[in-house]
Protein backbone atom coordinates (compact mmCIF):
# COMPACT_ATOMS: atom_id res chain seq x y z
CA UNK A 1 0.00 0.00 0.00
CA UNK A 2 2.89 2.23 0.62
CA UNK A 3 3.97 1.90 -2.66
CA UNK A 4 0.95 2.15 -4.56
CA UNK A 5 0.82 5.97 -2.60
CA UNK A 6 4.02 6.74 -3.56
CA UNK A 7 3.39 6.08 -7.55
CA UNK A 8 -0.21 7.50 -7.42
CA UNK A 9 1.32 10.86 -5.51
CA UNK A 10 4.71 10.82 -8.20
CA UNK A 11 1.68 10.29 -10.67
CA UNK A 12 -1.16 12.80 -9.91
CA UNK A 13 1.29 15.98 -8.68
CA UNK A 14 0.95 19.37 -10.91
CA UNK A 15 4.57 18.17 -12.14
CA UNK A 16 4.39 14.32 -12.40
CA UNK A 17 7.51 12.68 -11.54
CA UNK A 18 7.55 9.85 -13.97
CA UNK A 19 10.66 8.57 -13.93
CA UNK A 20 9.98 7.78 -9.55
CA UNK A 21 6.69 6.33 -11.12
CA UNK A 22 9.08 3.99 -13.02
CA UNK A 23 11.34 3.08 -9.83
CA UNK A 24 8.62 2.39 -8.13
CA UNK A 25 6.90 0.09 -10.54
CA UNK A 26 10.08 -2.09 -10.78
CA UNK A 27 10.24 -2.49 -6.72
CA UNK A 28 6.21 -2.95 -7.20
CA UNK A 29 7.36 -6.01 -10.09
CA UNK A 30 9.91 -7.11 -7.94
CA UNK A 31 7.68 -8.21 -4.59
CA UNK A 32 5.48 -9.44 -7.38
CA UNK A 33 8.20 -12.09 -8.10
CA UNK A 34 9.26 -12.85 -4.54
CA UNK A 35 6.02 -12.82 -3.24
CA UNK A 36 5.04 -16.37 -1.56
CA UNK A 37 2.09 -18.41 -2.98
CA UNK A 38 -0.01 -17.79 0.60
CA UNK A 39 0.88 -13.78 0.98
CA UNK A 40 0.37 -13.29 -3.31
CA UNK A 41 -3.75 -12.54 -2.97
CA UNK A 42 -2.82 -10.14 -0.32
CA UNK A 43 -0.76 -8.23 -2.38
CA UNK A 44 -2.17 -8.14 -5.91
CA UNK A 45 -5.13 -6.27 -5.04
CA UNK A 46 -3.15 -2.97 -4.53
CA UNK A 47 -0.68 -3.97 -7.47
CA UNK A 48 -3.59 -4.37 -9.56
CA UNK A 49 -5.17 -0.67 -8.23
CA UNK A 50 -1.43 0.78 -8.62
CA UNK A 51 -1.41 -0.49 -12.44
CA UNK A 52 -4.95 0.68 -12.89
CA UNK A 53 -3.73 4.07 -12.23
CA UNK A 54 -1.07 4.18 -14.80
CA UNK A 55 -3.48 3.00 -17.29
CA UNK A 56 -5.65 5.74 -16.75
CA UNK A 57 -3.02 8.23 -17.16
CA UNK A 58 -2.53 10.07 -20.35
CA UNK A 59 0.99 9.68 -20.76
CA UNK A 60 2.00 7.28 -23.42
CA UNK A 61 5.17 5.48 -21.48
CA UNK A 62 3.09 5.49 -18.16
CA UNK A 63 0.48 3.30 -20.35
CA UNK A 64 3.01 1.13 -21.75
CA UNK A 65 4.71 0.55 -18.28
CA UNK A 66 1.50 0.12 -16.89
CA UNK A 67 1.10 -2.74 -19.47
CA UNK A 68 4.45 -4.29 -19.23
CA UNK A 69 3.35 -4.43 -15.04
CA UNK A 70 0.30 -6.53 -16.41
CA UNK A 71 1.85 -9.01 -18.31
CA UNK A 72 4.29 -9.70 -15.90
CA UNK A 73 1.16 -10.60 -13.44
CA UNK A 74 -1.21 -12.20 -16.19
CA UNK A 75 2.01 -14.87 -16.18
CA UNK A 76 2.08 -15.39 -12.19
CA UNK A 77 0.28 -18.29 -11.45
CA UNK A 78 -2.14 -18.42 -8.52
CA UNK A 79 -3.03 -21.50 -5.77
CA UNK A 80 -6.41 -19.94 -5.12
CA UNK A 81 -8.60 -18.19 -7.42
CA UNK A 82 -10.00 -15.30 -7.11
CA UNK A 83 -13.62 -15.29 -7.46
CA UNK A 84 -13.99 -11.73 -6.65
CA UNK A 85 -11.63 -9.86 -8.88
CA UNK A 86 -12.79 -8.47 -12.46
CA UNK A 87 -10.81 -7.75 -15.47
CA UNK A 88 -13.65 -5.41 -17.14
CA UNK A 89 -11.08 -2.26 -16.73
CA UNK A 90 -8.54 -3.74 -18.47
CA UNK A 91 -9.83 -5.60 -21.00
CA UNK A 92 -11.99 -1.90 -22.15
CA UNK A 93 -8.79 -0.31 -21.39
CA UNK A 94 -6.23 -2.71 -23.68
CA UNK A 95 -8.89 -2.90 -26.32
CA UNK A 96 -9.28 1.27 -26.53
CA UNK A 97 -5.23 1.09 -26.78
CA UNK A 98 -5.13 -1.39 -29.80
CA UNK A 99 -7.21 1.44 -31.82
CA UNK A 100 -4.84 4.01 -30.40
CA UNK A 101 -3.58 7.22 -33.43
CA UNK A 102 -1.59 9.90 -32.63
CA UNK A 103 0.35 12.19 -35.20
CA UNK A 104 3.59 10.10 -34.45
CA UNK A 105 3.73 6.47 -35.85
CA UNK A 106 6.53 5.06 -33.64
CA UNK A 107 4.09 5.75 -30.54
CA UNK A 108 0.95 5.07 -32.19
CA UNK A 109 2.87 1.43 -32.86
CA UNK A 110 4.28 1.38 -29.29
CA UNK A 111 0.92 2.05 -27.41
CA UNK A 112 -1.46 -0.30 -29.83
CA UNK A 113 1.50 -2.93 -29.49
CA UNK A 114 1.13 -2.85 -25.22
CA UNK A 115 -2.58 -3.23 -25.87
CA UNK A 116 -2.64 -6.00 -27.92
CA UNK A 117 0.02 -7.75 -25.10
CA UNK A 118 -2.01 -6.72 -22.52
CA UNK A 119 -5.48 -8.46 -24.62
CA UNK A 120 -3.04 -11.55 -24.27
CA UNK A 121 -2.37 -11.19 -20.81
CA UNK A 122 -6.29 -10.93 -19.73
CA UNK A 123 -7.18 -13.67 -21.97
CA UNK A 124 -4.04 -15.56 -20.07
CA UNK A 125 -5.21 -15.14 -16.77
CA UNK A 126 -9.31 -15.20 -17.15
CA UNK A 127 -9.00 -18.57 -19.75
CA UNK A 128 -6.23 -20.43 -17.94
CA UNK A 129 -7.66 -20.26 -14.40
CA UNK A 130 -11.34 -21.18 -12.68
CA UNK A 131 -12.52 -18.04 -12.52
CA UNK A 132 -16.16 -16.31 -11.95
CA UNK A 133 -15.68 -14.45 -15.00
CA UNK A 134 -15.71 -15.70 -18.35
CA UNK A 135 -13.32 -14.81 -21.14
CA UNK A 136 -16.15 -15.75 -23.57
CA UNK A 137 -18.71 -13.91 -22.38
CA UNK A 138 -19.92 -11.03 -24.84
CA UNK A 139 -18.77 -7.93 -22.99
CA UNK A 140 -15.52 -9.15 -23.44
CA UNK A 141 -15.81 -10.76 -27.06
CA UNK A 142 -16.96 -7.66 -28.38
CA UNK A 143 -13.99 -5.71 -27.39
CA UNK A 144 -11.63 -7.98 -27.92
CA UNK A 145 -12.35 -9.06 -31.86
CA UNK A 146 -12.10 -5.77 -33.12
CA UNK A 147 -9.33 -4.56 -31.55
CA UNK A 148 -7.00 -7.61 -32.51
CA UNK A 149 -8.51 -7.60 -36.04
CA UNK A 150 -7.85 -3.95 -37.30
CA UNK A 151 -4.81 -4.65 -36.64
CA UNK A 152 -4.29 -7.26 -38.79
CA UNK A 153 -3.47 -6.22 -42.57
CA UNK A 154 -2.40 -8.20 -45.30
CA UNK A 155 -1.00 -4.89 -47.29
CA UNK A 156 2.57 -5.32 -45.64
CA UNK A 157 4.34 -8.13 -43.91
CA UNK A 158 4.17 -8.05 -39.98
CA UNK A 159 7.82 -8.15 -38.56
CA UNK A 160 8.49 -9.41 -34.81
CA UNK A 161 7.19 -7.86 -32.23
CA UNK A 162 5.15 -5.38 -34.64
CA UNK A 163 1.27 -4.53 -33.48
CA UNK A 164 0.32 -7.27 -36.66
CA UNK A 165 2.75 -10.08 -35.45
CA UNK A 166 1.10 -9.99 -31.64
CA UNK A 167 -2.83 -9.59 -33.20
CA UNK A 168 -1.94 -12.33 -35.17
CA UNK A 169 -0.41 -14.84 -32.71
CA UNK A 170 -3.09 -13.41 -30.18
CA UNK A 171 -6.42 -14.25 -32.31
CA UNK A 172 -4.73 -17.96 -32.86
CA UNK A 173 -4.23 -18.48 -29.22
CA UNK A 174 -7.86 -17.30 -28.61
CA UNK A 175 -8.92 -19.28 -31.43
CA UNK A 176 -7.52 -22.30 -30.37
CA UNK A 177 -8.80 -22.11 -26.83
CA UNK A 178 -12.42 -22.53 -28.18
CA UNK A 179 -14.38 -25.68 -28.25
CA UNK A 180 -18.05 -26.90 -29.62
CA UNK A 181 -19.55 -24.51 -27.29
CA UNK A 182 -17.44 -21.26 -27.21
CA UNK A 183 -16.42 -20.86 -30.84
CA UNK A 184 -19.54 -18.94 -31.46
CA UNK A 185 -18.44 -16.19 -28.75
CA UNK A 186 -15.17 -15.21 -31.13
CA UNK A 187 -17.25 -15.89 -34.19
CA UNK A 188 -20.35 -13.60 -33.92
CA UNK A 189 -17.55 -10.51 -33.31
CA UNK A 190 -15.89 -11.62 -36.40
CA UNK A 191 -18.22 -11.43 -38.63
CA UNK A 192 -19.71 -8.55 -37.46
CA UNK A 193 -16.62 -6.74 -37.93
CA UNK A 194 -15.91 -7.95 -41.53
CA UNK A 195 -19.85 -6.77 -42.11
CA UNK A 196 -19.35 -2.91 -39.97
CA UNK A 197 -15.99 -2.57 -41.95
CA UNK A 198 -16.68 -3.92 -45.62
CA UNK A 199 -13.75 -6.57 -45.46
CA UNK A 200 -15.85 -9.22 -47.81
CA UNK A 201 -14.92 -7.01 -50.25
CA UNK A 202 -11.20 -6.80 -49.34
CA UNK A 203 -10.62 -10.33 -50.89
CA UNK A 204 -7.08 -10.68 -49.59
CA UNK A 205 -7.65 -9.73 -46.53
CA UNK A 206 -10.74 -12.11 -45.92
CA UNK A 207 -9.24 -14.76 -46.92
CA UNK A 208 -6.62 -14.41 -44.93
CA UNK A 209 -8.10 -13.45 -41.98
CA UNK A 210 -10.56 -16.28 -42.45
CA UNK A 211 -8.15 -19.32 -43.33
CA UNK A 212 -5.86 -18.15 -40.15
CA UNK A 213 -8.91 -18.67 -38.15
CA UNK A 214 -9.76 -22.02 -39.57
CA UNK A 215 -6.59 -23.49 -39.16
CA UNK A 216 -6.22 -22.07 -35.66
CA UNK A 217 -9.69 -24.05 -34.16
CA UNK A 218 -9.46 -27.19 -33.03
CA UNK A 219 -10.16 -29.56 -36.52
CA UNK A 220 -13.61 -31.06 -34.90
CA UNK A 221 -15.28 -27.70 -34.82
CA UNK A 222 -14.59 -26.71 -38.32
CA UNK A 223 -17.83 -27.41 -39.70
CA UNK A 224 -19.46 -25.30 -37.16
CA UNK A 225 -17.37 -22.15 -38.56
CA UNK A 226 -18.99 -23.02 -42.04
CA UNK A 227 -22.43 -23.44 -40.64
CA UNK A 228 -21.90 -19.56 -39.01
CA UNK A 229 -20.98 -18.64 -42.36
CA UNK A 230 -23.51 -20.28 -44.65
CA UNK A 231 -25.79 -18.98 -42.07
CA UNK A 232 -24.43 -15.37 -42.22
CA UNK A 233 -26.03 -14.96 -46.15
CA UNK A 234 -29.44 -14.95 -44.93
CA UNK A 235 -28.53 -11.63 -42.98
CA UNK A 236 -26.90 -9.80 -46.15
CA UNK A 237 -29.89 -10.98 -48.85
CA UNK A 238 -30.47 -7.74 -50.39
CA UNK A 239 -26.47 -6.86 -50.52
CA UNK A 240 -25.21 -8.81 -53.11
CA UNK A 241 -21.57 -7.41 -52.69
CA UNK A 242 -21.49 -8.84 -49.20
CA UNK A 243 -22.92 -12.04 -50.49
CA UNK A 244 -20.44 -12.57 -53.08
CA UNK A 245 -17.41 -11.65 -50.56
CA UNK A 246 -18.70 -14.58 -48.41
CA UNK A 247 -19.25 -17.22 -51.38
CA UNK A 248 -15.71 -16.35 -52.63
CA UNK A 249 -14.74 -16.80 -48.94
CA UNK A 250 -16.56 -20.53 -48.36
CA UNK A 251 -14.65 -21.25 -51.95
CA UNK A 252 -11.40 -20.46 -50.55
CA UNK A 253 -11.97 -22.60 -47.03
CA UNK A 254 -13.34 -26.24 -48.94
CA UNK A 255 -10.58 -25.46 -51.21
CA UNK A 256 -7.55 -24.96 -48.99
CA UNK A 257 -8.42 -24.59 -45.37
CA UNK A 258 -10.15 -27.82 -44.54
CA UNK A 259 -9.63 -31.84 -44.71
CA UNK A 260 -11.53 -34.41 -45.53
CA UNK A 261 -12.06 -35.36 -41.81
CA UNK A 262 -13.55 -31.40 -41.36
CA UNK A 263 -16.67 -32.23 -43.40
CA UNK A 264 -18.57 -32.70 -39.89
CA UNK A 265 -21.75 -34.70 -39.59
CA UNK A 266 -24.61 -32.27 -41.09
CA UNK A 267 -23.23 -33.27 -44.75
CA UNK A 268 -26.49 -32.74 -46.37
CA UNK A 269 -27.62 -29.70 -44.20
CA UNK A 270 -24.98 -27.29 -45.82
CA UNK A 271 -25.30 -29.03 -49.20
CA UNK A 272 -29.24 -28.00 -48.62
CA UNK A 273 -27.78 -24.73 -47.15
CA UNK A 274 -26.07 -23.77 -50.66
CA UNK A 275 -28.72 -25.15 -52.46
CA UNK A 276 -31.39 -22.75 -51.26
CA UNK A 277 -29.06 -20.00 -51.79
CA UNK A 278 -28.36 -20.81 -55.06
CA UNK A 279 -32.35 -20.62 -55.99
CA UNK A 280 -32.52 -17.32 -54.74
CA UNK A 281 -30.57 -16.48 -57.65
CA UNK A 282 -32.20 -18.20 -60.13
CA UNK A 283 -34.52 -15.00 -60.86
CA UNK A 284 -31.93 -12.67 -61.51
CA UNK A 285 -29.23 -13.95 -63.52
CA UNK A 286 -29.38 -10.82 -65.81
CA UNK A 287 -27.43 -9.46 -63.37
CA UNK A 288 -23.66 -9.75 -64.12
CA UNK A 289 -23.18 -9.35 -60.18
CA UNK A 290 -25.70 -12.16 -58.78
CA UNK A 291 -24.43 -14.26 -62.10
CA UNK A 292 -20.82 -14.01 -60.21
CA UNK A 293 -22.29 -14.75 -56.66
CA UNK A 294 -24.14 -18.04 -58.38
CA UNK A 295 -20.90 -19.31 -60.05
CA UNK A 296 -19.30 -18.76 -56.50
CA UNK A 297 -21.94 -20.61 -55.13
CA UNK A 298 -21.25 -23.67 -57.26
CA UNK A 299 -17.69 -24.05 -57.21
CA UNK A 300 -18.09 -23.31 -53.50
CA UNK A 301 -20.24 -26.52 -53.32
CA UNK A 302 -18.00 -28.24 -55.72
CA UNK A 303 -15.42 -27.92 -53.27
CA UNK A 304 -16.66 -29.23 -50.81
CA UNK A 305 -17.82 -32.45 -52.79
CA UNK A 306 -14.21 -33.27 -53.17
CA UNK A 307 -13.85 -33.97 -49.57
CA UNK A 308 -16.43 -36.21 -49.20
CA UNK A 309 -15.84 -40.40 -49.49
CA UNK A 310 -17.79 -42.43 -52.30
CA UNK A 311 -21.50 -43.04 -50.45
CA UNK A 312 -21.83 -39.57 -49.65
CA UNK A 313 -21.12 -38.09 -52.58
CA UNK A 314 -23.46 -40.75 -54.04
CA UNK A 315 -26.00 -39.58 -51.18
CA UNK A 316 -25.47 -35.68 -52.02
CA UNK A 317 -26.44 -36.24 -55.97
CA UNK A 318 -29.34 -38.26 -55.45
CA UNK A 319 -30.20 -35.60 -52.71
CA UNK A 320 -29.64 -32.72 -55.56
CA UNK A 321 -31.93 -34.71 -58.07
CA UNK A 322 -34.49 -34.85 -55.75
CA UNK A 323 -34.45 -30.88 -55.89
CA UNK A 324 -35.42 -30.92 -59.67
CA UNK A 325 -38.36 -28.60 -60.66
CA UNK A 326 -40.93 -27.83 -63.28
CA UNK A 327 -38.80 -24.19 -63.42
CA UNK A 328 -36.14 -24.84 -66.25
CA UNK A 329 -33.64 -22.10 -65.03
CA UNK A 330 -34.15 -24.14 -61.77
CA UNK A 331 -33.08 -27.59 -63.45
CA UNK A 332 -30.06 -25.93 -65.38
CA UNK A 333 -28.01 -24.50 -62.23
CA UNK A 334 -28.98 -28.21 -60.55
CA UNK A 335 -27.54 -29.77 -63.57
CA UNK A 336 -24.75 -27.10 -63.48
CA UNK A 337 -24.22 -28.23 -59.81
CA UNK A 338 -24.70 -31.86 -60.42
CA UNK A 339 -21.76 -31.27 -63.11
CA UNK A 340 -19.25 -29.89 -60.70
CA UNK A 341 -20.07 -32.14 -57.58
Amino acid sequence: KYLGSRVWKDLYRFYPRYDFVIIGMDVMDKLLGACSAQHLDLYLDSYLKTIQLLLESPEPKMLIRGTESFVKFSKKEEIVPAYHRTYSFFTEKFSEMCHYEASDNEVTDKIRESGLRGIAGVIRKIESEDLAENIWSACHMEMIIPSLMINIKTDKVAEDHCPQQIAENTMRDLISRTGFKSIKSPMGPVLSHMDNHGLWEDRDLSKYLVQMIIFSAPQKINHVIIEMFLSHLNKHVDDINVLHGIAVVLQHIFKHCISDQDVGHSILEIVNLLLSHLHSTVNNEADDKMKEYQDALIDALGEYATHLPNFQLSEVMMFILGKMSASHSTTYILLRVLLTV
